[in-house]
């Protein structure tokens, strides 16, 4: 019989007392290096932070605090490639008003911008927000980095090819066509050995799942994907 086999964890630790901690259908929370080290990022308290373990999750690193200030902050998406570490999350400004907002290292999470980076500035987005998604490419070579999110008539992305982003002036914004005030909980990946390598999925008003790829500098036709099954 063919035998399975899985990594040990180390016993569970309490990082948030926040029930959305993880939530965010569609955003990457966890990411594994390709050393191996995992990369998490969470919410607690209205606060972003971030943590990675090197011993596949049996112990972790003193939390590093991301948000500094961007209260409150919730739905966080992590992206890494050779040690540059991206984190993009939202914050609250007013009812259905947001600002995406991120944070990054370049040292393999040893150390943060002393401050955020407010990407999109004060936006609409119907409920829960804007609940961004990022993907990026080795930060050698040519460098690629995209942020998607939710406006209140579209998904929208910013896209940069600088290394590191250190501001909102280094982002192009690049609408996502084809999409509605009905396209929600976008989800982000880049696959270095296809073509294109970025590729965007989400949910359109709950009634089927969309894609679309990224390349030179904007995203394609629109495509669909088979209906969900019903429950």
């Amino acid at each position: 019989p063919y035998t399975l086999s899985l990594p040990s964890f180390g016993a569970p630790a309490q990082q948030s007392y926040s029930p959305a901690a993880t939530a965010g259908n569609g955003q990457r929370k966890l990411a594994r290096g390709s050393s191996g080290t995992l990369y998490l990022t969470y919410e607690s308290e209205g606060d972003i932070f971030f943590t990675k373990s090197t011993d596949n999750g049996s112990s972790w690193s003193q939390a590093a605090y991301l948000s500094k200030g961007y209260v409150p902050s919730e739905y966080p998406s992590i992206a890494e490639r050779g040690g540059h570490i991206y984190v993009v999350w939202h914050t609250k400004l007013a009812t259905s008003v947001y600002d995406v907002a991120y944070n990054y290292s370049t040292n393999d999470g040893s150390t943060w911008r002393a401050a955020p980076v407010s990407l999109s500035g004060a936006i609409g987005s119907p409920a829960p927000g804007p609940t961004p998604a990022i993907a990026l490419t080795k930060p050698s070579g040519s460098f690629e980095i995209i942020v998607v999110f939710r406006e209140s008539s579209r998904l929208t992305s910013r896209h940069s090819t600088t290394t590191p982003p250190a501001s909102s002036s280094n982002w192009t914004t690049v609408n996502v066509a084809n999409t509605t005030s009905s396209s929600k909980n976008p989800s982000l990946w880049y696959h270095p050995n296809s073509w294109p390598p970025f590729r965007l999925a989400w949910d359109e008003a709950g009634a089927s799942v969309k894609h679309q790829y990224f390349y030179y500098s904007s995203w394609s036709s629109l495509q669909t994907f088979d209906p969900p099954y019903s429950q």
